[in-house]
């Protein structure tokens, strides 16, 4: 072999493991891009779950007095887990 022939080798490996480089380095990007994409919708989904649980416990609210404690025996009980849930919901957010 001439040493010709040897650099033209090197040259060759160096291209192909700075391909391989590329290559590495758009995959990275595309899963930083897909992993945005989960948190995003993650974050959505739990903004969802967030409002429906609020809407269902004003709505449980509104039944609790608008029953009145007479009709319910854990009226006070009742009554007090429902509006620390909904303290908690609204001061987290």
């Amino acid at each position: 072999m001439t040493i010709n022939s040897k650099r033209d080798q090197i040259y060759d490996m160096t291209d192909d493991m700075n391909e391989s480089k590329k290559q590495a380095e758009a995959t990275d990007e595309e899963g930083e891009n897909s992993r945005s994409l989960v948190k995003q919708r993650i974050t959505i989904a739990g903004g969802f779950l967030d409002f429906a649980l609020f809407v269902a416990d004003v709505g449980h609210l509104k039944f609790i007095i608008e029953t009145g404690p007479q009709d319910t025996k854990s009226y006070d009980l009742l009554l007090g887990l429902l509006i620390t849930s909904l303290s908690l919901q609204v001061n987290y957010k």
